[in-house]
Parts: structure tokens; sequence; C-alpha cells
């Protein structure tokens, strides 16, 4: 046998017997070997003397047994005939203090009409299966629920009610909190600057908040029947998966990257994405919640700045520390067989003329246009830099000869000799240009310096010209 119920009667130590209903359960090995038993005595003995006066039926008998653990009560007439006695340790009552009672007297006013509208339709012959608050003898309310069902007689008539109670306080509390959890989830989600969104294990958009809907031109619908691949640049997808993978690892339990969305219009949204890992209740993956706040304009004032490190603001050409340090780089490596590199410091002859005739806005525009002719003259592996004023810098890698260089710094003074129309004037300028040519291993100040002791006998020379650098001319004289 399973196990076996029996009802015995058992002694007090005065001697006064107390009935016991006494359930006893085999618990087996895995090879059914019996190993011990579980027991359950039931304290009936009230039950047994009024067993007389409930005339119970086999199956009342049978359903006050089985929920013998639970609060269980039978009412007639709208009256609780009997209770068990598990409700003392349920609500601290003891079972006479509910006796002739309606189980309303109990019933927080709140739920009165719960109560009610269920034991109507119990009375209709339904099983009912409801939540209510009911008051203990302290004076507080605990969370019940009732499962309750009509009482017939044999005569078929409906005298009466058979329920159990069961104390759900946790439960509740549990569910209420999740309810708020939940809700303060959605209404973060709701309110959040930010991009919000819940995504399944697939990458598929489960949630999602009008945020991110506007940050990427999608409405809601059309990111939930999409994924995140879908709006992601294609580079940064790979990135997407590596990060998932390393927050399923349990290494991390969140994750941060920057990241660039694409937008319905095809326009690029730089994120910092967020991700943290959702588990149910047995530890299990079973999605991610994500982040997206857009950091475009921050990134690009980022760059901007990073930019402006390196870089002259006004002709957004690199300035002396990145030519220096980039010309220093390529002075460590030997360029290839047959070449040299050439090193052309560039001097705007007559700026001060322009700017005292025409104003310094007008000298700024000559300035920029300089800049940009020079840059169209040289490859894009050239360096072009302009040290502040009216001083500028080339710097050619890869030259064959001085003949090279020559023709590059000619080809510069054609291009900016022609006449620039600047705020309705015509203006000319002239350039004078000093060379130098650089070995593998020399230093990056001393190359320009050649090149600027060129530049000053091109200028004491006339102007306008290019002038190479000279060792046995240039060493020797100071400069003004």
């Amino acid at each position: 046998l399973p196990g076996y119920r029996l009802t015995k009667r058992f002694l007090r130590p005065d001697g006064s017997p107390v009935f016991g209903d006494m359930t006893v359960t085999g618990v087996r090995t895995a090879d059914g070997e019996l190993d011990y038993f579980i027991a359950q005595i039931v304290d009936i003995t009230e039950q047994m003397h009024q067993r007389a006066a409930l005339a119970a039926s086999e199956e009342q008998f049978r359903l006050l047994a089985e929920n013998a653990s639970d609060v269980v009560l039978l009412s007639r007439n709208r009256s609780i005939a009997w209770v068990s006695p598990s409700l003392t340790d349920a609500l601290g009552w003891a079972p006479r203090d509910w006796i002739a009672h309606k189980l309303s007297d109990f019933v927080h006013p709140d739920d009165q009409e719960i109560q009610a509208a269920n034991r109507q339709r119990i009375l209709s012959g339904e099983r009912r299966l409801y939540r209510m608050r009911v008051r203990t003898d302290a004076g507080d309310y605990h969370w019940v629920e009732v499962h309750a069902r009509p009482y017939e007689s044999e005569d078929g008539e409906t005298p009466g009610v058979t329920a159990s109670l069961r104390v759900v306080d946790a439960e509740v509390s549990a569910r209420e909190a999740l309810a708020r959890s939940e809700e303060t989830f959605r209404t973060a989600m709701e309110s959040a600057p930010s991009g919000m969104a819940v995504v399944d294990l697939d990458r598929r958009f489960v949630e999602v908040n009008e945020a991110l809907c506007r940050m990427v031109g999608r409405d809601e619908e059309w990111l939930l029947e999409h994924r995140v691949a879908d709006i992601l640049r294609f580079e940064d997808n790979a990135l997407d998966l590596r990060m998932r993978a390393e927050l399923q690892s349990g290494h991390v339990a969140s994750i941060k990257r920057e990241k660039r969305l694409v937008a319905a219009d095809g326009s690029q949204i730089w994120v910092e994405h967020s991700i943290g890992l959702l588990r149910d209740d047995d530890d299990v993956p079973r999605g991610y919640v994500s982040q997206f706040v857009n950091i475009t304009d921050a990134r690009q004032a980022r760059e901007e700045l990073r930019f402006m490190a390196t870089h002259d603001p006004l002709t957004r050409l690199v300035n002396r520390p990145a030519l220096l340090t980039q010309m220093q780089r390529i002075l460590a490596h030997p360029p290839r067989s047959g070449t040299n590199v050439a090193a052309l410091f560039i001097d705007l002859d007559g700026l001060k003329g322009i700017n005292d005739t025409f104003g310094h806005r007008v000298g700024d525009a000559v300035i920029i246009e300089v800049a940009q002719r020079i840059r169209t003259q040289v490859r894009s592996e050239d360096l072009v830099a302009r040290l502040g004023g009216d001083e500028f810098v080339v710097f050619l890698p890869a030259v064959r000869s001085e003949a090279d260089a020559a023709r590059i710094a000619e080809k510069i003074q054609t291009a900016v000799g022609e006449p620039m129309s600047i705020e309705h004037h015509t203006i000319g300028v002239t350039l004078s240009i000093g060379v130098s040519l650089a070995a593998p291993g020399d230093d990056a100040d001393r190359v320009l310096e050649f090149a600027d002791r060129a530049l000053y006998r091109a200028k004491r020379s006339g102007r306008a010209r290019t002038v190479m650098f000279d060792p046995a001319i240039d060493i020797g004289h100071a400069k003004e």
C-alpha cells in the first residue's frame, strides 16, 4: 500500500481520550523499498462529537478530511455550522467564535459585495474560486483564497455551502509587488527621454517606448515586427552579438557600448547602448532590457574638440604640433627606394597689406582660399599645415629629387597666383617658398628649420619665388 488512514483514540496525560484523524504515507527508495513513514494526526474530537448533528454525507466527510490543512467550514442557512480547528492557526479565532455567525461578519467591508455575489452564484449551483480579506481575532485582515461549492442533501435540496479558506497574504503581496514593479517599469519606459526596449533572446522587440520610436523614425508596430539588427548599422551588429554573448556568460550584469542606429530616412544616430539580461524565477535568461541614449551631438562635439586639438580652426589644416608628430613618424621610417622626403615652408606675401586695405575678415578669407588651393595641388598622403599667421608647410613624404619638390612648389605658386574674388574684391597674392630635402632619421624640427632658412632667403631675394635650401649659403646666415 502507498499509505493508509485511520481514526484512532489517543490518551492525554489525565487519561481523557482525543480523537485523531491519522494519515500515514510510506516513502520509498528508488528501487521501491520502504524507507520511512510520514504521519499526520489531526485532532477531530469536536468534529466527532458534532457528527450526528451535522448529518454530513460521505462526500462532505471526504471533502473536510482532504482540506484539513486549510480552514474548512460548513454554512447552513447563511450561518456557519461547523469550522475546522485550523481556523486558530490561520486567523487566530477558536472554532466556537465562528459557529452560528455569518461568514460576512468577518469579511472586510470593501469585500462584502464580492462575498455576497459569490455566495449567490454558489447557491445557484456553481463552484467558485475567489479572494477576499477576512478579519483575524487581532482585528487586522488576511487575504484568503476561497474554494466553495454548494452542499446538497440527499433529498436534492441545497441547504448550504462548504468552503475551504487558505491564507494567501504572501502570494497577494508578491503579485502586488510584481504589479507595482511592472507598472513602475512601464512608467519609466514611457516617460524616459532615452529610447527603451525589451528584447527577447532572438533580439526581437517585445516592448518599445515612444522615445525609441521618435529616435529611429519608426512606429511601435514596425519595431515590434523587427529585430535589433534591423535598426543597427551593419558594422555594429557583430558588436551587439558579442555584448549579448558576454551577458549570457554571466561575467557581467550589464554592458554598455557606443553604436550607430539607422533611422527610417537613412540617417545615422550615435547612441550609448546599455543592455541588461532579464532572468526568470529559476535564473534562466529570458530576454534583455535595452536603453539607447542619443549621443550624436555629444560625439560630434567630442570629435570636434579632438580635431581642434590637432588642427588650425580657420583653415582646418593640421597645426604645428600635429605636423611635427606626423613628420617625425614618417622620418623614422626610410622612404621607398629611390625617394626622398621634402618640406615646403610657405609664406603668404603681403597679408598685412590686405588686412590694412580690406580688413581682417577679407584677410581671413584670403588665408582660407590659399589653404584650399594648396591642398588641391598635392596628393592625399601629403601633409598640409598652417603654422599661424601667413605661414604654411607642405610635407612631401615621397619625392624623387629637388626638381620634383621644386615642380610641386611651382604648381602651388601658379594655383595661388590666380586672382581671387572675395567680397566683391579682386585680390592677387603671391607666395615665397623655401624647400629642404630630408633623409631618414632626420629631426622634424631641424627639417623645418632648414626650409625656413630657405624661405628667408626667398623673401630677401624679392618674394614670389621658390628657393632650395643650400647648406653652404643658409647655415652661415642668421635670420632677421
